[in-house]
């Protein structure tokens, strides 16, 4: 009786250092248009930048060819930008590479790899 005592007061104490672990983690989880999950979503595609002299915009698209992956992004993020604020692919494209930012991450999903892309281009620009 008094081993059973021991032995259930040890799991009490082991179950309250496991409890009391420290600090967890959020995961966040994501579900796509199509009903997926996706993980390793960068911050700034979650949390868009905003600054009073920059325009951000975000894309991701989901393709089994990472550089028709990215090309969709980018087009979803640009036509963000035309709904937003009018700026065009050509505009973006006559911009130097000094003018504008382009961010993206390749995530594999499945068998597929889902691109996700950030534009910045500076407000002035835009005009």
């Amino acid at each position: 009786m008094k081993r059973n005592f021991v032995f259930y007061i040890n799991c009490l104490a082991i179950l309250l250092m496991i409890g009391c672990g420290g600090e967890k983690k959020q995961t966040i989880t994501v579900q796509a248009e199509d009903g997926s999950v996706l993980r390793n979503v960068p911050d700034w595609y979650l949390e868009i930048p905003t600054c009073s002299d920059t325009v951000y915009s975000v894309g991701t698209s989901l393709s089994y060819d990472m550089l028709e992956a990215k090309r969709k992004a980018l087009e979803i993020a640009v036509s963000d930008l035309t709904e937003k604020y009018g700026i065009t692919q050509a505009d973006i494209e006559r911009l130097s590479k000094d003018e504008k930012a382009e961010k993206f991450i390749l995530v594999k999903q499945e068998s597929k790899v889902r691109a996700y892309v950030m534009l910045a281009i500076p407000s002035d620009k835009l005009n």
